[in-house]
């Protein structure tokens, strides 16, 4: 699931000590779905993804690069 630019992001939050999860876009879009939320642009998008992690911190894995062996 790890594509470019979401990699680099990953990479760079975790360089600077900030926690990260990764979702699969199906889980998101399914949560999006659930709460009723048909619109599809960036300011609900970001508020929906903030409220998906909200609600589920306390079960989020959190992302761990690959090693490089």
């Amino acid at each position: 699931m790890a594509g470019g630019y979401e990699k680099i992001a990953c990479n760079l939050f975790l360089a600077n000590s900030i926690n990260v999860h990764r979702v699969h876009p199906y889980r998101v879009k399914s949560f999006i779905r659930a709460c009723g939320q048909l619109s599809k642009i960036d300011r609900i998008d970001a508020v929906m993804l903030a409220m998906y992690g909200k609600e589920r911190k306390e079960n989020l894995q959190l992302y761990q690069p690959h090693s490089k062996h």
